[in-house]
């Protein structure tokens, strides 16, 4: 038994190895091909951006513009290559977008200067700069999930974080219920492990990361729905989900213009929500106050709630309060 979980070990050790040897080049490639482009700003400037009678300040400028736009790249490589690395695989996408780096990066050395194709060269550099920043989008997302994936286990919170699986995302989405109108409720009769299971159903093994990215994901864009659709201005969150950070930062980047803080800030403990609205509703009951809200549960009329049994001592109620209470406060 020892053996085994030592060759185990260091076949793991070595997978781990090869993958983030992978990932380093990859990296080492993308960059070096960007660095080199700057470096040699000048001289593309001359041989490419610089018709007869040009000028150098305005050559420099287009050629620097066109090293910028790469960047503007980046983010659709990002999401197009990711998207590809969920159905086909993360190593074969990171293999692909480092030949394309390199293809690129050797088809504009071989380009025809301005002098020899005119306006086309320019062209033609800016169509390869364009490549190379979907390739560069690509391979820094892929690199770190291969390095995610082949990290020993309780490491991989040190090398990354899960990512969102967009179509079992879109497959989530696509449940019946939160197409609903308001008031509407539901809980373990329609969302449980089964449920999950069935929507994993179809896309082989996932890491366990992306499967818990995605459901973060689901909840954050749920809930931004759902306060788009009331026009919301603000949001004041409770519970356990508002010590979820990144649940918390997928909301806020979904609800931009709404402001979106925790009931802490206004003196009410998140994790003491329940205990609270449980007391509210006793009170309420206690008084013969009704504890529904029609609009908002979608009852037929106000009701009280719940039932007090009486000890051997009896019971005595106080006379119901011909007013509910408008806010609470706490000591």
């Amino acid at each position: 038994m020892t053996l085994f979980f030592g060759q185990r070990r260091a076949v793991r050790d070595a997978s781990t190895v090869r993958a983030l040897a992978a990932g380093s080049v990859g990296n080492f490639v993308e960059w070096y091909e960007f660095g080199v482009y700057g470096c040699f700003a000048t001289v593309i400037a001359a041989r490419f951006f610089t018709p007869e009678g040009g000028g150098e300040a305005e050559a420099l400028v287009r050629t620097y513009a066109s090293f910028a736009l790469a960047f503007f790249f980046r983010p659709v490589g990002a999401a197009l290559f990711g998207r590809l690395g969920d159905r086909i695989g993360r190593r074969p996408v990171l293999i692909l977008v480092i030949v394309l780096m390199t293809v690129a990066t050797t088809l504009i050395g071989a380009l025809p200067t301005y002098a020899g194709v005119g306006a086309l060269a320019p062209w033609l550099l800016t169509f390869l700069r364009v490549l190379q920043g979907l390739s560069a989008g690509g391979e820094f997302g892929g690199a770190v999930a291969v390095v995610t994936e082949f990290a020993p286990p309780g490491r991989r919170g040190c090398t990354g974080r899960g990512s969102v699986h967009e179509p079992l995302l879109e497959r989530l989405l696509a449940e019946p219920y939160y197409a609903l109108t308001a008031p509407k409720t539901t809980g373990k009769e329609l969302f449980h492990l089964g449920y999950l299971r069935d929507a994993l159903a179809g896309f082989g093994t996932l890491r366990a990361e992306d499967v818990v990215a995605t459901l973060t994901m689901l909840t954050a864009r749920t809930v931004a729905d759902a306060v788009r659709a009331l026009g919301a201005t603000e949001v004041i969150a409770s519970g356990g989900g508002t010590r979820n950070p990144v649940l918390m930062g997928m909301l806020g980047e979904r609800l931009p213009g709404v402001a979106v803080r925790t009931s802490d800030e206004l003196g009410l403990a998140a994790d003491a929500k329940e205990a609270y609205a449980f007391a509210v509703l006793g009170f309420l009951t206690w008084h013969g106050l009704p504890g529904t809200e029609p609009a908002s549960t979608g009852a037929r009329h106000p009701s009280v709630l719940g039932s007090i049994t009486p000890g051997r001592g009896g019971l005595r109620l106080p006379a119901p309060l011909a007013e509910p209470p408008v806010r609470l406060v706490l000591g």
